[in-house]
């Protein structure tokens, strides 16, 4: 059984902390204003786009409003592949889900994938999708958070 216990850390970015997932082998930093939840494994079951998975994680701005901002939520679906992910995202509205762009990128040793797509809304969602052994790990970034998290992302790195 996968522990989801996140390591907080200084980092070496004064202000900043650390997040460790031994269970899917990656870290990122956040700055202070923020926070990580981590949800006990009981609570950790969900569906997200139609698929099985875990909600093992969110990631919250403390600072910015009277309460809690959430700028992204961490995703495991064992099982899975991006493949898979893509296709029940643009089935989980056809009418207003395109996928816009892909990117493939790398942080720190993790092949991860970008994705943008549309929303009824009209807002553009990024979803960050990397595979760990037979798990899809997916970082789904809030709408209009772009600002917030994209410092952050580009920090990840794997274990």
């Amino acid at each position: 059984m996968r522990s989801s216990v996140p390591l907080q850390l200084t980092s070496v970015q004064t202000g900043w902390n650390t997040y460790v997932n031994v269970d899917y082998r990656f870290s990122f930093d956040y700055p202070s204003g923020m926070e990580m939840r981590s949800r006990p494994s009981e609570q950790q079951a969900t569906e997200y786009m139609d698929l099985p998975g875990k909600f093992f994680a969110s990631l919250r701005d403390v600072t910015r409003e009277d309460q809690p901002v959430s700028i992204a939520y961490f995703y495991a679906m064992d099982g899975k592949t991006i493949d898979q992910f893509l296709e029940a995202l643009k089935a989980s509205d056809s009418q207003n889900v395109l996928i816009k762009e892909t990117v493939d990128m790398e942080k720190g040793k993790i092949q991860m994938k970008k994705v943008v797509s549309t929303t009824a809304l009209g807002v553009d969602k990024v979803h960050y999708l990397f595979v760990d052994g037979t798990t899809l790990v997916v970082i789904s970034q809030f709408m209009n958070e772009n600002v917030a998290f994209e410092p952050i992302i580009q920090t990840v790195r794997g274990q």
